[in-house]
């Protein structure tokens, strides 16, 4: 039997170092010389009519007028390729105008990244990946002297920044058992909201 860094020929000979380097080069390289389709990379959002990248790193929307631009330069797809895919779901590619948000309290929509993130225990509105940026939206806002914490940890879905200058619009969503109910309305804010109707006097 061959040692654990021995490699043998058909004719069970050991094959020189050299030889090994170059199969062992040829198993960890292989997965980059596979030819990738953006069938292979894109998902359609039919429900939110969103166009979804799911290679790589990206996980996120892409807006239809750099779609084209994306699968080429960030996924080296050929022009040719990129325009035949395009052309075969051209009616998605109008989608831009009808593109909605979905609501808190959904499960995650796939294909997107879920990450950690915070909602200001004020505003059921106000969420962002940073903490800093809820203490800043509170001092902002006026919302005087807090009992106990600004925040409530949530877990975050966006579609990812669609032009120039935008900034991610995220909603909550709730990962399949990872919350009971109790925990569920209270990542909604609907426990807050019940409680601040109860302060309220009727006159």
């Amino acid at each position: 039997m061959p040692g654990p860094f021995e490699v043998r020929s058909k004719t069970n000979n050991i094959l020189p170092c050299a030889a090994q380097t170059k199969m062992t080069n040829h198993v960890l390289f292989e997965p980059e010389n596979v030819l990738i389709k953006p069938e292979d990379l894109i998902r359609l959002n039919y429900e939110f009519m969103r166009i979804i990248c799911e290679g790589g790193e990206c996980m996120k929307a892409i807006s239809p007028s750099v779609l084209s631009k994306h699968l080429q330069k960030r996924h080296n797809i050929k022009k040719e390729e990129t325009a035949k895919f395009i052309d075969s779901i051209a009616p998605m590619m109008l989608w831009r105008k009808m593109q909605t948000i979905p609501e808190d309290g959904l499960k995650p929509q796939r294909g997107i990244r879920v990450v950690d993130g915070f909602r200001c225990r004020h505003c059921l509105d106000f969420r962002s990946r940073s903490a800093e940026d809820i203490e800043k939206h509170w001092t902002k806002e006026q919302h005087g002297a807090p009992a106990g914490s600004l925040v409530v940890h949530v877990r975050l879905q966006s579609w990812g920044v669609q032009s120039f200058g935008e900034r991610p619009v995220y909603w909550i969503v709730v990962e399949e058992g990872a919350k009971s109910e109790e925990d569920k309305d209270l990542l909604l804010g609907a426990s807050e909201a019940m409680t601040s109707a109860e302060d309220w006097e009727f006159v």
